[in-house]
């Protein structure tokens, strides 16, 4: 079976970090002897800028329209031969790729009857089944684990009923949601290979992604993630270590950007961990997502030990009744001590916030803004963003219970904006004009104090 893998142009913002889950298929296809090729016009954008006069003029959908067809024409003949058995779209940046991806998939289907068309990333996890509604030539939508897909689809013998983790339409053009299966113990699952990588003519990357485990601890009632439904399980230490040896042997790469929810939901595992790292010598940089809370100096000063140069904290809010309902339960006083540590030891802290929770108030952003400015010495960077009850969240399966009502929205796939209304409070145009002003001012207070406010793997990419 031949499959082609396919990263869409993007605006040309930064250079691209190489994607964990299309390394891990890469070496699924590659260990059943089967053919994987990838196609990488994101990173190829980022140098050539060929694509870039395009995706800044137009809207992402306005790609669909039949004045554009050159320009989807030209995207199909960079992908170049279309005689392969699958082609999958891996969409990270929906907004900007998944119109592409959709319009280049239709045109590739007309070239090629028999291609089956595969369409996966975290935008799709919760909203897979109401694209395949529109596009019904796609012929599968992984709404899950993207591993347990490939090991069946890679399998000739295999039908569609036997997939797991997808939609599709069956033959009697009825939609079908295959049975979800998750994976229950990540140790069986092959580490990513590169190596596609970085055979291409760009300059090869400087960072990699890694993960050590798979799932979160907390379920916090705004968050979409797919990771978010349970923490499940580890990697095993020893295996990788050896893996970052090994990556940091074969693709001279000295960087790397952990992926995982948070690498303190147990601090046994950390302290190992980091131990192992330490004696292993491996003189690397990374970039990791902490929880802001149970981290004593000592693991800290482990932490920046171990090469870590900057975290990625999720506080979210700072007001008392907001924080109290997220699984988090962080203590601010507690968060702002853990914050001044890791600053003085060298570690670059970068913070998220959001504005316009339901029923939230200017006192609650007040609260926001003397947190940054107490804590401005402690911080590099801040990202705020606007509160959305996607599909997948708590907050959108149980909405009742966080004092919201979600409204039917028909172009859901097209903008990322759930329209709610606040029970007995605001309507949605109010709400949201509210949390627009919100995010305005926090944004306000963020340049004011001279804090940055740049994507997190931009930032890692600046300090290493």
């Amino acid at each position: 079976m031949r499959i082609k893998t396919i990263l869409l142009p993007r605006r040309a913002i930064s250079r691209p970090i190489p994607y964990w889950d299309i390394g891990s298929i890469a070496a699924n296809v590659k260990s059943k002897c089967q053919e994987f090729k990838l196609i990488d016009l994101e990173t190829a954008n980022y140098y050539t800028r060929k694509y870039n006069d395009f995706l800044e003029e137009f809207k992402p959908f306005e790609v669909l329209k039949k004045e554009n067809r050159g320009f989807i024409h030209s995207v199909v003949k960079d992908i170049g031969n279309i005689k392969f058995d699958i082609f999958y779209f891996y969409i990270d940046w929906w907004n900007e790729t998944l119109p592409l991806a959709i319009a280049v998939a239709n045109q590739i289907k007309k070239l090629n009857k028999k291609a089956r068309i595969l369409l996966s990333g975290p935008y799709l996890n919760s909203y897979g089944k109401e694209i395949l509604d529109k596009f019904k030539f796609i012929d599968y939508i992984a709404v899950s684990e993207i591993e347990p897909v490939f090991n069946k689809l890679l399998d000739n013998s295999v039908c569609s009923s036997e997939i797991p983790n997808i939609v599709y339409f069956d033959r009697n053009n009825n939609k079908v949601a295959e049975t979800k299966k998750i994976i229950t113990d990540i140790n069986e699952l092959l580490f990513p290979e590169f190596d596609s990588f970085f055979k291409t003519k760009q300059p090869a990357a400087k960072i990699l992604p890694f993960r050590l485990s798979r799932g979160c601890k907390y379920r916090c009632f705004f968050c979409a993630c797919l990771s978010a439904e349970q923490l499940r399980y580890y990697r095993n230490i020893d295996v990788v270590v050896k893996h970052l040896k090994q990556y940091n042997k074969k693709y001279n790469i000295n960087n790397f950007y952990f992926e995982d929810d948070a690498l303190n939901f147990n601090n046994d595992y950390l302290e190992e961990f980091l131990n192992k790292l330490i004696q292993a010598k491996l003189n690397i940089k990374w970039s990791a997502y902490f929880i802001a809370k149970d981290l004593p100096l000592a693991i800290i000063e482990k932490i920046r030990k171990a090469g870590c140069v900057h975290i990625r904290w999720g506080i979210e809010s700072v007001h008392p009744s907001i924080a109290s309902k997220i699984a988090k339960d962080i203590s601010i006083l507690e968060a702002e001590k853990i914050l001044s540590d890791t600053a003085k030891i060298g570690i670059s802290n970068q913070i998220s916030l959001i504005v316009g929770f339901p029923h939230e108030n200017n006192i609650s952003i007040k609260h926001m803004k003397s947190f940054i400015v107490k804590n401005k010495q402690s911080l590099k960077i801040v990202n705020a963003y606007t509160f959305k009850p996607r599909a997948g969240t708590l907050a959108y399966k149980h909405p009742e219970r966080y004092g919201i009502n979600i409204l039917k929205d028909n172009a859901v796939f097209k903008k990322d904006v759930v329209p709610f209304d606040e029970t007995n409070g605001l309507i949605w145009r109010n709400k949201r004009a509210a949390q627009q002003l919100f995010l305005k001012v926090i944004n306000g207070v963020i340049q004011d104090n001279q804090l940055l406010n740049i994507d997190p793997r931009e930032h890692f990419k600046q300090i290493i």
